[in-house]
């Protein structure tokens, strides 16, 4: 999966697109360790306390989040997507 978000990224990121791959309670040093090994372009945000999985009822790994322009939630979706498909990029071309 890291290397079809890597190419979404590359697809889309002039175009706006943003991806963050956020880490759920897990240690800043296995996820430093997990990077150095699995080197990734989207930011990588640590979300310690679960915060942030919370407020987006991430239930699950990996859970994907669809914010448009306007910050407004679009769409989640928990498990594995084929967003490098052709539907996964109509999705991110209607943002």
């Amino acid at each position: 999966m890291p290397s079809e978000i890597e190419s979404l990224h590359r697809e889309f990121k002039d175009q706006g697109l943003v991806i963050w791959a956020i880490s759920m309670r897990e240690a800043p040093e296995r996820v430093t360790a997990w990077l150095k090994q699995h080197p990734i372009s989207p930011q990588v945000l640590l979300d310690l306390d679960g915060a942030g999985s919370e407020a987006f009822r991430a239930t699950g790994t990996p859970t994907f989040v669809l914010v448009d322009r306007t910050g407004q939630l679009v769409g989640r979706g928990v498990g594995p997507r084929e967003w490098a498909g052709e539907h996964g990029r109509a999705l991110i071309r209607a943002l």
